[in-house]
């Protein structure tokens, strides 16, 4: 609809409005996107209070009159009296006749003339359905609160299919083979075991104990674990809206203007919605142990839009005022202090906050902020130091044990670029990307990579010489935020997808803030992108979320995930160790196999393959093969060094160890069982926390026990009390104990060391707790109480010289408890089972050493009446009822 120009003289002043002034001769400017409106075809006049706007940005109650009553007007002072005849003056809204005016009331309210209709009339039908849906999503969503809603449940939708996805990977040392969980009282030496990511690992610890998870095999739910991960995810998201919110506000209170008035909002939450539901971040929430990435980045966020805001009310209110702002001052330098105990990559928040500073607020405070990063750097320089016993080749290694510094920083140059890559076409997410150090063509590659970083620090620069400061900002983010992962510092791995995490965080909104100044010139050109426009963004996330969805049913399976990384990386070694070692998991050793000698086929070099292979070969009886993989995997152990090797010698052990229970010579079984205890001894040498290696240990000591007399007979006992108390103690730590015949060997070997007595009490707890369903326990008593007579009738014999020294001393009153204990537990156990051998003559050496050798005979000819005449168990029953008669 066309409109008249605007006339240059004075015009009467509008209800509310200050005069115009008389010589305005430019354009006037548009009050909600600032921009001038000088032509006719591009504006329209509010009939409320005059002013010219866009066609694009004029909403009924403007920007300038959006304080003026809906049913009221305020008539200013009338002009001076007309002396010439009746004049009309056209409008769009009303014609009204100009004459002579009649005295009146400054300020009398009056009734309202109608707003005039839109330039475009309303819709009908399914778009004008459309038109008053989509209106009523702005107004549902345009405060916080319901932001911080909305991205809770696009969150949740996005990850609904992750809260059963299983320990995988990095999990087993951070979590369940992390022994510093096992118990309250050690957070102490987690903090001090990693005191960069101290603050991450308390919470594993809860969460540990929380959950009730085990620290053996199955080790429970993981749901409470992922609802931490989501929870922070939501936070994050919500950290991240609010940044860039106040953001842009706090560059248009200062000056300058990034997105149209009133669009900083819906830039924010189209951004948040964006990086929740994106399914790069996939890796991050919902792997476990990545729950390093999602605290850094909440520590990370909660830094910078707390001194967003305390920057934004210093500018409002013309200074920083220490007795008010301390509580600010305060949270801020502790969500600061949390960035250097999470994750090592959040350490670079001090330059974040000068970043903001110098872009945001006009470098008003840039030299204070640049001595207090000094200073958070220094602590976080500290706390590493201390982390590394002050070793300064740890604190900045040379190499890792795939690369060396130089390697690693000429491919970050490449895979820096790729992860912007990842983020746009996220088709090829992958637990193990397998980006290789060197590769043929690296240096044209590296060379691509480098014009690409070029062109985008070049946009980056004319924007920031243009006056534009977000999208510079967005850049800088992105490069700092991978300056400790993606430099000179090498690390294992090269490219991971978790590390994308925090640094693509202003991607999203670097795009939503560029469609925002965008939006005036679209819905000009397009009026109906006023709909459409929220319905391809919609469409897009939720795209997203499908997307996301998918990437986590691959996550589901702890064999799944394994294989879909092979599918998309045949070449990479450890994803078919690691789908092999899930198989051996499950118990399925022979489907362990293949992945695994595929694995040591594409990397020799990898003890976890090696242990793997050997251990499948272990569990399927195959001796020869299994010892030969483990002894290579501790032979590459001296090429590159792993913490996986005890479990190597551990493994060993029991291949010695079972090869000699099949040995029918028992000096060929002594041999081996000697060469198993001498592997298993240096497993738990280099692992003194190695629970199973010190049971394995107690357990050939014990068996050599029963194969030696004498002086070695006793030393083989007190290796095997040794090994098995020291199992329990690490047990303990883990709030576990100990398997029951690992408790019944431990008090046999005390009873060959002549503590009998000392060991009683403990297999009398047993036989209360297991005697029903293990009729060995029960067995222990007698042994136990008749070992403990013998050593008393010892001891009384070596202090008595006279004839009187061969008779049984009169046991104490321990020993008769102990011979009553034994006796009562035994005839419980031959009323079940009257026909067990071994049971009857235990009985009946224990009714001998309390004193009835009627007992005992009676005993011994009841089962000898029982017995197959001619068997084993009648030869038996003669043998200790002669004895029993001598």
């Amino acid at each position: 609809m066309a409109r008249r120009k605007k006339k240059k003289g004075p015009r009467p002043p509008q209800a509310g409005v200050a005069p115009a002034d008389a010589c305005d001769d430019g354009p006037e400017a548009c009050p909600r996107c600032e921009r001038p409106v000088d032509d006719d075809a591009d504006g329209r006049e509010c009939p409320a209070c005059g002013a010219a706007h866009h066609a694009a940005c004029w909403e009924p109650g403007c920007a300038a009159c959006a304080a003026r009553p809906a049913a009221t007007t305020i008539v200013a002072a009338p002009p001076p009296p007309a002396t010439g005849p009746v004049t009309e003056t056209v409008t769009e809204a009303t014609t009204v006749a100009v004459a002579d005016p009649a005295p009146e009331v400054v300020g009398t309210p009056v009734p309202a003339s109608p707003p005039a209709p839109p330039e475009r009339p309303p819709e009908t039908g399914a778009w004008g359905g459309l038109q008053r849906w989509v209106a009523g999503l702005r107004e549902e969503f345009a405060t916080p609160g319901a932001a911080a809603f909305l991205l809770a449940i696009v969150a949740v939708a996005a990850y609904a299919n992750c809260f059963n996805v299983p320990f995988l990977f990095d999990d087993a040392p951070v979590i369940t083979r992390n022994r510093l969980l096992w118990q309250w009282e050690t957070w102490p030496d987690l903090v001090r075991w990693n005191p960069t990511r101290a603050l991450t690992n308390l919470t594993f610890l809860a969460n540990f104990k929380l959950a009730g998870t085990s620290a053996i095999q199955p080790y429970g739910d993981t749901w409470t674990y992922h609802v931490v991960s989501l929870a922070l995810h939501v936070v994050n998201a919500l950290l991240l809206f609010k940044l860039v919110r106040d953001l842009l506000l706090a560059r248009a209170a200062q000056g300058g203007r990034e997105v149209p008035r009133g669009l900083e909002h819906w830039a924010a939450l189209l951004a948040a919605v964006v990086w929740v539901a994106h399914p790069a971040n996939t890796m991050a929430v919902t792997y476990i142990a990545q729950r390093y990435a999602l605290l850094a980045a909440t520590a990370f966020l909660g830094t910078l839009v707390l001194y967003v805001r305390l920057r934004a009310r210093v500018e409002r209110e013309g200074g920083l005022d220490v007795g008010r702002d301390w509580p600010a001052m305060l949270g801020l330098a502790a969500a600061g202090l949390c960035c250097f105990a999470t994750k090592e990559n959040a350490f670079v928040i001090p330059g974040a906050v000068v970043l903001v500073e110098a872009l945001f607020f006009r470098a008003r405070y840039l030299l204070p902020m640049l001595g207090v990063g000094a200073a958070f750097g220094a602590v976080g320089v500290g706390i590493r130091l201390y982390q590394v016993g002050g070793d300064m080749e740890a604190f900045l290694p040379a190499r890792s044990p795939a690369s060396d510094r130089w390697q690693y920083a000429t491919t970050q140059v490449v895979v820096t670029l790729r992860y912007l890559h990842l983020w746009f076409m996220p088709h090829d997410l992958c637990v193990e990307q397998s980006f290789p150090f060197e590769w043929a063509t690296k240096g044209r590659d590296m060379a691509v990579a480098a014009l690409g970083h070029g062109l985008i620090l070049a946009l980056a620069g004319l924007l920031l010489a243009r006056g534009l400061r977000f999208v510079p900002f967005a850049v800088a983010w992105y490069y700092l935020t991978n300056l400790v992962e993606s430099s000179i510092i090498p690390i294992l791995d090269p490219m991971v997808d978790h590390r994308m995490y925090l640094p693509t965080a202003m991607l999203a909104p670097a795009l939503a803030v560029s469609l925002a100044r965008a939006w005036p010139w679209l819905v000009r050109r397009l009026p109906r992108a006023r709909e459409a426009a929220p319905l391809a963004c919609m469409g897009l996330v939720v795209l997203m979320v499908v997307g996301t969805l998918v990437r986590n049913a691959a996550w589901a399976s702890s064999t799944g995930i394994w294989e879909d990384t092979i599918r998309k990386r045949p070449d990479c070694a450890r994803a078919y160790s690691s789908l092999g070692m899930e198989h051996l998991y499950a118990g399925e050793w022979l489907q362990a196999i293949q992945p695994i000698e595929t694995a040591l086929h594409l990397g020799a070099y990898h003890v976890e393959g090696w242990n793997n292979l050997g251990k499948a070969y272990l569990e399927l009886e195959q001796w020869e093969k299994a010892a030969h993989a483990l002894e290579r995997g501790i032979q590459v152990d001296k090429v590159a060094p792993s913490p996986s090797t005890p479990l190597c010698w551990n493994n060993l052990g029991l291949v010695f160890f079972n090869v000699a229970l099949r040995h029918t010579d028992p000096a060929k079984r002594r041999e081996s069982l000697e060469l198993a205890a001498s592997r298993l001894a240096e497993a738990v040498r280099l692992d003194p926390g190695y629970e199973m290696a010190w049971i394995n240990l107690g357990n050939a000591r014990f068996q050599l026990m029963n194969l030696s007399e004498g002086e070695q007979r006793r030393l083989h006992a007190e290796g095997c009390v040794a090994a098995l108390g020291q199992a329990e103690r690490v047990a303990l730590r883990r709030g576990g104990a100990l398997s029951v015949t690992a408790y019944r060997y431990r008090s046999l070997a005390m009873a060959e060391m002549g503590r009998a007595l000392d060991a009683f009490p403990f297999a009398l707890d047993l036989a209360e707790l297991y005697g029903a369903t293990t009729p060995q326990v029960l067995e222990d008593l007698g042994r136990l109480a008749v070992a403990a007579a013998e050593q008393h009738r010892a001891d009384a014999a070596a202090g008595d010289a006279g004839p009187a020294a061969a008779a049984p001393a009169a046991p104490p009153e321990a020993l008769g408890k102990a011979l009553t204990a034994a006796a009562t537990g035994l005839d419980g156990l031959l009323a079940r089972e009257p026909g067990r051998v071994s049971a009857r003559a235990l009985r009946a050496k224990v009714a001998l050493c309390a004193g009835d050798r009627a007992k005992a005979v009676a005993l011994l000819r009841e089962g000898l009446d029982a017995a197959e005449a001619g068997s084993a168990d009648a030869a038996a029953l003669e043998a200790e009822l002669r004895r029993v008669g001598e």
